[in-house]
């Protein structure tokens, strides 16, 4: 076991300090989408959405995802990866913070539509 555990950590070495630093912001980008798979049951259990309201939300986060992909591939292409990344980590940050103060369907749709935008313009840029 302990070979194992020795051939696991040794396939890390040669890793250059850039990559450790691009996993260490691509988990902190992918603990920010923990958030959606409660999205759901906040909008039933405490706003008391309805399945047709919470799929409205939830669909313009989708939307809001694919968009922020493609949006993101063209920035990266003209301002550089970088500055793509750090842009997405500041301007997301907030935004989740300010979820709870959206109650009503189409306001919280344009947020999460909002978030997912600039959220996931962080993929390509990686």
């Amino acid at each position: 076991m302990k070979r194992i555990l020795l051939i696991y950590l040794d396939s890390f070495k040669g890793l250059s300090q850039a990559a450790w630093l691009l996993a260490i912001v691509m988990l902190i980008n992918r603990m920010g989408s923990m958030v959606i798979p409660f999205l759901g049951l906040y909008m039933t259990q405490v706003l008391h959405f309805d399945i047709k309201q919470v799929g409205v939300v939830l669909m313009s986060y989708g939307f809001g995802s694919v968009c922020g992909s493609y949006i993101g591939g063209w920035l990266t292409d003209r301002i550089g990866g970088f500055k793509v990344q750090f842009g997405s980590l500041v301007l997301a940050a907030p935004l989740f913070l300010l979820i709870p103060h959206f109650k009503e369907v189409q306001s919280l749709s344009i947020m999460i539509f909002t978030l997912s935008l600039i959220f996931d313009a962080f993929r390509p840029a990686n």
